[in-house]
């Protein structure tokens, strides 16, 4: 039987250290100054009630910032937010639903506890499956709509994790919205849900900065800069 490492009661991984378990549950601090990306957060708030939110873009194009943005906007309107950044560990299936389970319990212990006690007995599909329509009951028993954040999903290769996520998408209650980021394309199918309305994407088309972002962007940067010298690198870098 393989080993859980979540303890029920704390909600926490327990194989992490303390503080590397707390990171991976937050959004990541960033110590360079941020450019509010009004455009997007707009999009983003319009479709907070959504089912799925797919955000897809290369390393340094602002998926990370502005989603801890929206979930900064969010919480005033009463959301609670879950929120997990993915590692290569978390290819096993076995991690890979305790820290998920884990990130929801820091919204509410009590959703996560029949989906936690499931979860050790086993990683064959019967005992995943149920322990993702476990989790989904106890979501649906919550009151408030939970966003949960998955950042980082391209570590995730396994078609096993892959398999669970597509059931906790499929499966998901109406107050249930999961956010998937990645730097990659994203092995799931997402037909039904988009036929419904029910997904939000924004790729690179929609990540690259606008030439006023950019200008705002490199004052931020660099104190100051010519309006033309902002536009040159605007389109240098293609936004």
């Amino acid at each position: 039987m393989p080993q859980k490492i979540l303890s029920v009661d704390a909600g926490q991984p327990q194989q992490d250290a303390p503080g590397k378990a707390e990171s991976r549950l937050n959004p990541p601090r960033s110590a360079t100054r941020i450019v509010a990306r009004e455009r997007l957060l707009t999009q983003l708030l319009e479709a907070r009630r959504k089912r799925c939110i797919v955000m897809q873009g290369p390393a340094g194009c602002g998926k990370t910032s502005t989603l801890a943005a929206w979930r900064e906007a969010l919480l005033p309107l009463g959301f609670e937010i879950a929120w997990l950044t993915l590692a290569p560990d978390d290819n096993d299936l076995t991690l890979c639903l305790d820290h998920v389970i884990a990130s929801l319990a820091q919204v509410a212990p009590a959703i996560c506890q029949e989906a936690a006690l499931l979860g050790g007995r086993g990683t064959d599909d019967e005992v995943v499956e149920r322990t993702v329509i476990a989790l989904v009951r106890g979501i649906a028993s919550h009151g408030a709509d939970i966003v949960l954040v998955l950042d980082d999903l391209h570590h995730i290769s396994n078609a096993r994790c892959h398999e669970a996520l597509q059931w906790l998408l499929d499966y998901a209650p109406a107050n249930l919205h999961i956010a998937l980021v990645s730097r990659a394309a994203m092995p799931l199918s997402l037909g039904r849900l988009r036929d419904q309305g029910l997904v939000l994407e924004l790729d690179m088309r929609d990540l690259r900065f606008t030439a006023a972002e950019s200008e705002a962007f490199l004052k931020a940067q660099l104190g100051s800069i010519s309006a033309r010298d902002a536009r040159q690198m605007h389109e240098m870098t293609d936004g």
